[in-house]
């Protein structure tokens, strides 16, 4: 905003750079939301059920939930890698390359599995 005001017109691009920086910043807290268990749960099925029971369910889903973050690392691997073989780039003014910040999504969600497997109860 300082220099769009000190220049007196639009920054070229600036949608494009937020918009990135945007699905990097989202991509970077996912591990660490994962970590902290702070996606969005429903306990509400499972309530009655002994502490045990609900244990070995949580369990079960938080490696089901690894499974789909592997996957999706492994899917978002090959579209970095795509997007870096086709020479990808943003479709706004600037035609930015996209393969590094997909590429990036793929390592976080990688992380994001290794967060979400089931820890030991201490």
């Amino acid at each position: 905003m300082l220099l769009r005001w000190l220049v007196g017109q639009p920054l070229r691009g600036d949608f494009e750079i937020v918009s990135l920086a945007v699905g990097v910043g989202i991509f970077a807290c996912m591990p660490w939301a994962t970590r902290q268990r702070a996606h969005v749960g429903a306990a509400g099925l499972t309530a009655w059920l002994p502490a045990r029971a609900q244990a070995a369910l949580d369990a079960l889903w938080l490696l089901l939930f690894a499974a789909v973050l592997w996957f999706l690392a492994a899917r978002l691997a090959v579209g970095a890698l795509d997007a870096w073989r086709d020479n990808m780039r943003s479709m706004g003014l600037l035609g930015l390359p996209i393969f590094w910040a997909v590429g990036f999504g793929a390592f976080c969600f990688l992380l994001a599995g290794v967060a979400a497997l089931p820890r030991r109860r201490r």
